[in-house]
């Protein structure tokens, strides 16, 4: 492998890569590094908050829909699925940043258009703003899932007033807070200018865990807990070790009474007044928060990188991020269901980034040996792409088509 490497080195050119306004590379991560100071633990450009804004990046709201997918695959299968994606989703980091070390490319664009060219960078572009745009959309609907209970609680279900009306509704609360966090956040510089909200959140998807554990213990086993008569679910999502204990932890606890999300599940306990999971919601919703912008970046990235423009970059930026939060609350309020839209991206817009792209950059990257042995592994992760995108998305258009039929 490392002659492999050390020949990919000689053959590629060494380019310079200009950066964006909205572009935040390694280069600038390694020269802010050496300034690191030691009572900045998450300095811009730091090891630690490189490391919180990528677990924050792969523990968003994919967390609150496994419960659900736990109810549909049965305990069994649930199981094997997230094992096995854990293990593919791992693979998947280990070959992009394997690509970009050989190929010296600080972006995911940068290695898409020196490995395929122009014209298939294109496919991958889409498959990257769907992705983006698309989990930004479910972000907004779990946002209004986390706080609906507590204004219920507050001006109940059917307000007669002008702001509960607001807080209650779906769309008109969404619009609120559409306009004053996420799309505002969504205009700062880079990754680098929210790392202590993504510390934040990466608190609350851990929070969530253990409230897991302490509404299990509390409230006990549900009556309607049946493993058994377990349903066939091959929709595809990114689990953690956090989202295996909150899915079957979760599941056991409400059994066929567990919702889409378990946000809604939890609620009743936010109207009682249980502290634990006031806390949890509160957590979760910093969480969410700080996961929105991180997909409204890349977006803004891809786009500025195809234009590619001379002038107004920033202004450019701006509208881009923009247009792509209003997409996103446009998804959200057309599909309030975040299993759906998180069962359409990964399938369609996942296999192709996720999967897809890191195994055929390693495969390009092999110069003539790609059938090779020791390649194996690429091509297993372009069959699990493959059959990803087909299964994954037959069953989550099954799935909504079911959804607005009823």
């Amino acid at each position: 492998m490392s002659e492999q490497k050390d020949v990919a080195e000689e053959e590629l050119p060494s380019t310079e890569i200009s950066t964006s306004d909205s572009e935040y590379t390694v280069k600038d991560a390694k020269s802010t590094t050496t300034n690191f100071k030691w009572w900045d633990v998450l300095a811009e450009g730091s090891e630690a908050a490189a490391a919180f804004s990528l677990m924050k990046g792969t523990l968003g709201a994919g967390a609150l829909a496994v419960p659900y997918t736990m109810y549909c695959a049965g305990i069994i299968a649930g199981t094997i699925l997230l094992c096995a994606m854990c293990f593919f989703t791992f693979l998947s980091v280990e070959m992009i940043v394997r690509a970009q070390d050989i190929a010296k490319k600080d972006t995911y664009e940068d290695l898409v258009d020196m490995l395929f060219g122009k014209k298939w960078g294109w496919v991958f572009q889409i498959g990257m703003f769907l992705f983006c745009f698309g989990t930004a959309a479910a972000y907004i609907v779990t946002i209004y899932d986390i706080f609906n209970p507590v204004f219920v609680a507050a001006f109940g279900s059917h307000p007669d007033t002008w702001y509960g009306i607001m807080f209650v509704n779906r769309i008109y609360f969404s619009i609120l807070v559409t306009v004053i966090i996420l799309w505002p956040i969504s205009l700062l510089k880079g990754i680098g200018s929210i790392r202590y909200l993504t510390m934040a959140g990466s608190v609350g998807v851990v929070f969530l865990a253990i409230t897991a554990i302490y509404t299990l213990s509390r409230y006990g086993v549900s009556d309607t807990f049946d493993p058994n008569v377990p349903e066939i679910y091959v929709g595809p999502v990114e689990p953690e070790a956090f989202r295996y204990e909150e899915g079957i932890l979760f599941f056991i606890n409400f059994g066929d009474d567990i919702a889409s999300s378990v946000l809604i599940s939890l609620s009743p306990l936010i109207q009682s007044g249980d502290p634990m999971v006031c806390i949890a919601f509160i957590l979760m919703g910093v969480a969410i928060v700080g996961c929105f912008p991180l997909n409204i970046y890349p977006v803004r990235t891809t786009i500025l990188h195809s234009l590619n423009p001379k002038k107004h970059r920033t202004i450019i930026g701006i509208i881009v991020a923009t247009l792509t939060v209003a997409l996103s609350f446009a998804v959200a309020v057309a599909l309030p269901d975040v299993n759906m839209i998180l069962g359409l991206v990964g399938a369609i817009a996942g296999s192709i980034v996720c999967f897809l792209g890191p195994g055929a950059f390693n495969l390009v990257l092999a110069k003539g040996k790609m059938f090779a042995w020791k390649n194996w592994w690429y091509w297993l992760m372009i069959v699990v792409g493959l059959v990803s995108l087909v299964l994954g998305t037959w069953v989550s258009l099954d799935g909504v088509i079911d959804f607005y039929s009823k």
